[in-house]
């Protein structure tokens, strides 16, 4: 009820896009539709972002990204149960008009090559530091431990995959059962071929601790849910996007 029809861009994506034109990043914006149809347009960009609740790729789209990434588009995972079920589009069968309709397959079992994380479903709990250390966290005053509360949900990723340089910054069990391994947050970098970089926040909830914009009102679910903006994540969201831009091959 609280995307008002706008797709959930307005529960989960304006937080995001509100905190990136407040900061002055320069930013486009697509739609997985238009990545599938017109994979050129990644040629623009040097950072991609998959923001909020990124769910249903076709595998078009999943190659597109994948070789954007290898040709040296850094990305950032802001989100969580993203790149998870494999879709199928249907064109309108009375205009031709493209992507009027899916169908989904099954699983992607090769997400966590692209994102370094696997995709999973519900379950909530706090963003909890591993490596205070790590130029992600600059600027933050966080420490080994350190917590932010209520920000991993309402999906997540977690499972680091077995990928040279893959660096865990961020580790925590969840609810609804904290001692299955399936319950588990991870957020990780690592770097790509060309000196790019992905990073992978792991949570839906990311953008809830970049802005509040007029009007919104947070989501919660269950024993947890975000608090509100957090200096912590707005710095490491600088940080990733900074240097990612600063760093790219593309540039």
């Amino acid at each position: 009820p609280l995307s008002a029809g706008s797709g959930e861009y307005l529960l989960w994506e304006h937080p995001m896009t509100f905190w990136l034109e407040e900061q002055g990043y320069d930013v486009a914006y697509c739609s997985n539709f238009d990545v599938h149809l017109d994979p050129t347009i990644l040629d623009r960009c040097s950072v991609f972002l998959s923001v909020a609740h990124d769910e249903y790729w076709t595998r078009d789209m999943f190659e597109a990204v994948l070789n954007a990434r290898d040709d040296g588009m850094s990305i950032a995972f802001l989100s969580g149960n993203s790149v998870y079920e494999e879709i199928t589009m249907y064109d309108s069968g009375v205009t031709g008009t493209p992507c009027r309709a899916y169908a989904r397959k099954g699983r992607i079992a090769d997400a966590d090559q692209l994102m370094g994380l696997s995709s999973y479903g519900s379950a909530c709990g706090d963003w909890v530091v591993t490596d205070a250390a790590h130029w992600v966290y600059e600027g933050t005053g966080l420490r080994d431990g350190s917590r932010i509360p209520g920000l991993i949900g309402w999906e997540y990723h977690g499972t680091p995959a077995d990928i040279p340089g893959i660096e865990v910054v961020a580790e925590s069990g969840l609810y609804p059962q904290p001692d299955n391994p399936e319950y588990t947050h991870s957020a990780v970098v690592f770097p790509c071929a060309k000196g790019n970089m992905v990073f992978n926040a792991g949570t839906i909830w990311w953008p809830e601790g970049l802005a509040c914009p007029p009007g919104h009102v947070p989501a919660r679910t269950g024993r947890s849910g975000p608090q509100g903006v957090h200096p912590a994540v707005q710095q490491i969201t600088s940080n990733v996007l900074d240097r990612m831009i600063r760093e790219s091959p593309r540039r």
